[in-house]
């Protein structure tokens, strides 16, 4: 299957999936987001993660991510 990704579905993609606990303390990761232990127990991105980062940049945030729970 091939999907064209417009950069907002790219950060969008990037946002609907949070890290694994074994990689949050990655200075990346916790550069564009943080772990809410108060509320819940959940991983939040920034408003504006990803907004400087180039697609390609953006796709590795993805990837990074969705590895971490394999």
């Amino acid at each position: 299957m091939k999907i064209d990704l417009n950069r907002d579905d790219l950060i969008n993609l990037a946002k609907s999936i949070s890290p694994h606990p074994s990689v949050m303390d990655d200075e990346r990761i916790m550069k564009q987001g943080s772990f809410k232990g108060s509320y819940g127990d959940r991983w939040e991105w920034k408003y504006h993660a990803f907004h400087d980062l180039t697609e390609e940049e953006i796709w590795s945030f993805y990837q990074i991510c969705k590895a971490s729970w394999e």
